[in-house]
Parts: structure tokens; sequence; C-alpha cells
């Protein structure tokens, strides 16, 4: 089966019990990758999909990872911040973007910091999504306004209404929320 990654907020961590945090590592040594394993089998994953002109990698992590194992996630938090490299002439990166993540359980804390470098035309951001796959995928329900028989329209984001019409209406009941999620940028819960 096909895996995606579907983008989440770091909160989606918080109330989650580990049973495993692991860094991955590119052939160049750099730590690109960190992978939250849940009790409950679900898969999270920080990344960067690598360009041409920029490179991503975890710069430090402080803290130990297994204190984020076996108890409930309580803070997850991002922060970042430009920063201007000296700047690597022979990679030509000349800017640059930190990007720390604060997780922590009552076991203890650990700071994970990322450095992003490029050009200045390329990302330096890291993405954080669930890894899932293409079977597990959810599949859309759509909203219902008691007064009316069915108001496919009302589509729930962040405490906000994305309200569509017609032909979207229409498209996004052929779509999965993954798909609408990829399509719109950002996760979607459809409520009733």
């Amino acid at each position: 089966m096909a895996t995606e990654i579907i983008d989440r907020n770091i909160s989606t961590l918080i109330g989650l019990t580990m049973a495993k945090v692991e860094v991955k590592t590119n052939s160049d040594g750099d730590d690109v990758e960190l992978i939250f394993t849940s009790t409950d089998g679900r898969v999270f994953k920080f990344y960067h999909e690598q360009d041409c002109c920029e490179q991503v990698y975890i710069e430090s992590i402080v803290g130990d990872l297994n204190d984020l194992v076996g108890s409930p996630i309580v803070i997850a938090d991002e922060s970042s911040n430009d920063h201007d490299p000296d700047g690597d002439a022979e990679l030509g990166y000349y800017h640059g973007t930190w990007t720390f993540y604060k997780f922590a359980t009552i076991k203890g804390y650990v700071d994970v910091r990322w450095l992003g470098e490029s050009n200045g035309y390329y990302s330096e951001s890291v993405d954080f999504g669930e890894v899932v796959t293409v079977d597990d995928a959810p599949t859309p329900t759509y909203s219902y306004q008691p007064e009316t028989e069915i108001d496919h329209s009302k589509w729930f984001n962040n405490g906000q209404y994305h309200r569509a019409d017609g032909p979207a209406v229409e498209m996004a009941k052929e779509m999965t929320v993954a798909e609408v999620e990829k399509l719109l940028g950002y996760p979607v819960k459809i409520v009733k």
C-alpha cells in the first residue's frame, strides 16, 4: 500500500503518548527527519521536501528523546526566525531560517533546532504531517443543516467556516478529505 503525508498542526501531538521517537539521517550524515510513533500506531513526521538549492536539517537536539516516550505529550510548540548566515559562497547559501520545536511530557523537555539555508529563493521550512496509507485516508462526510436538507458548502477549518458554492461543492463531493486538504493547503474537518 502506498503512503502519503497529510499536513497537520503540531498541536496534534498534544495528549498523544509516543511508543518511539527516532531521528533519520541522510547519506551526508545530516539528521533530516524526526519520526514520532504513537502507542495507537499513528506516525508523524518532521521533514523537509528537499529541492536543488537549499538544505534543511536538525542542527541540534537538547534533551533526551526518550523523555517523550511512554507519557502523554503536554507541550508541542513551534517558533522560527530568519537568520543571516555568513554565506557559503560555494553552495550559494545567503539566507537562513531557524525553526525551534519544544516538546514536553511529565518526564522532561526536548528542544529540537532545525536550520534551513538557501539562496533566498527556495523554501527553508520544516514540514510536519501524519503518515497514512492511502486506504486509511479519511473519507468525507458532509455538513447538515436542520432547516434545510443538506448543506455541502460548510467546511470547518481551525474554528472558521470555509464556504464553497456551486461547482466547487459538486467537485468536493467526489473528493476524499485528504484530497480537499491537499487542494486547500491546510487541514480540514468536515462537520455534520
